[in-house]
């Protein structure tokens, strides 16, 4: 199995069954499961809020929490975007040294135009990176992660490959959206799961950072 499927079902395993299964990391990175051997984090480029051109790999020497939502879900990922910004306000004069980063799995919606009004509604705009592009360029995205995103109808049936996705209901996108922790060497550390807490992140990205 890939060590970001491993790294996914440790994580679910974390939500699901608490912390005390997932083995504990040096210097204290809390509720992840650990990346075995710290392999390089797969790099891309993809266009931000701001409507610039970005890598991930342009973030080397900061450490990374990234995470995949979109601006149209219903239900999790306001939360997550919620946590990133109080995880960002709690590391104080720390913050400018760390990089927040998302990255959509809705390409047929998420604009530039579309996520910068969804970044300044949730006062994130100058807080983190929130990533879109096109089908193509995202797919190679979430497959190097390993993260599943499948459009559903209202039933919750996969639709057809070839469907018109710009015309599917924008909250029906099935997916996940696990928190990766990268380091200042853009290595994979862990994950944390979907329901981390804010200050869990900001301790982690702390421990990161120290490093």
């Amino acid at each position: 199995m890939p060590l970001v499927a491993l790294l996914i079902v440790g994580a679910f395993t974390a939500a699901r069954f608490g912390v005390p299964g997932i083995k504990s990391a040096p210097r204290e990175l809390k509720d992840a499961a650990i990346a075995n051997g710290r392999p390089p984090a797969p790099d891309f480029t993809l266009t931000n809020q701001l409507g610039q051109q970005e890598s991930l790999s342009s973030f080397r020497g900061k450490p990374v929490a990234m995470t995949f939502i979109y601006t149209n879900c219903a239900d999790v990922c306001p939360l997550i975007a919620w946590n990133m910004h109080l995880a960002y306000d709690q590391l104080g004069n720390d913050a400018k040294n760390v990089a927040l980063v998302a990255v959509s799995v809705d390409p047929e919606h998420d604009s530039p135009a579309q996520i910068r009004a969804f970044s300044d509604a949730r006062q994130l705009t100058s807080q983190w990176h929130f990533f879109t592009g096109g089908r193509p360029a995202l797919e190679d995205v979430w497959r190097a992660y390993n993260i599943p995103a499948q459009a559903v109808d209202a039933a919750g049936n996969p639709l057809p490959q070839g469907s018109d996705l710009s015309a599917a209901s924008p909250e029906e996108i099935e997916h996940a959206a696990p928190m990766y922790l990268i380091d200042k060497q853009g290595r994979l550390r862990a994950m944390m799961p979907v329901n981390f807490e804010a200050d869990t992140l900001a301790n982690n990205l702390r421990v990161l950072l120290a490093e």
